[in-house]
């Protein structure tokens, strides 16, 4: 999707904490939204994230951290993404998506919300990988020697989606994919 630099962002503020929201435009349909907000519960501090969101499904994208303070080579395994190229990835555009746009780099963890939707209470569950319940809605394996950094991004991402839930339709009234009857 693409962004239009004429569209101003959308700032939400709640009891939760500030929200922004972009929204994302495909061939001039609107296609979803990213949804930068955070949580105070990282080891190293306050962590912000960036949620893409699926209109259709109203579930994630993709999820990126872009703002962390976590310890470098133990937290910063819940929230960073990496690319590992070869030299055959560097002239090949196999690895490209869809219309040539390159995905994010693979982070196991991060890569666990692509798809899923909010869960019926609001929360994702960090879980030890030895006792995952196979919740596929519900359960996030946490990443070992990082549970607190694992947990600080369940918790930013759970907030921005459930204040896409709660504010839905507004955020399709501000960015003109729908007419208030």
């Amino acid at each position: 999707a693409q962004f239009d630099a004429s569209v101003e962002p959308i700032d939400l503020s709640t009891e939760a904490g500030d929200f922004t929201f972009y929204p994302a435009w495909r061939q001039g349909e609107l296609e979803g939204f990213a949804g930068f907000g955070a949580s105070d519960q990282g080891y190293g501090g306050r962590l912000r994230v960036l949620v893409g969101i699926e209109l259709a499904t109203g579930g994630i994208r993709k999820v990126m951290v872009v703002e962390h303070g976590e310890t470098p080579g133990l937290g910063t395994r819940a929230t960073e993404r990496q690319s590992r190229k070869s030299l055959r990835d560097l002239f090949s555009r196999e690895s490209e998506g869809e219309e040539g746009r390159s995905e994010p780099p693979p982070n196991p963890f991060l890569d666990q919300f692509d798809g899923r939707g909010l869960p019926d209470d609001g929360i994702f569950q960090i879980v030890k990988g030895e006792d995952a319940r196979q919740d596929r809605q519900r359960d996030v394996v946490a990443v070992s020697g990082a549970t607190i950094s694992s947990q600080a991004v369940a918790d930013a991402v759970g907030r921005v989606l459930r204040t896409y839930r709660a504010h839905e339709r507004e955020l399709l009234e501000s960015a003109g994919a729908m007419t208030t009857p």
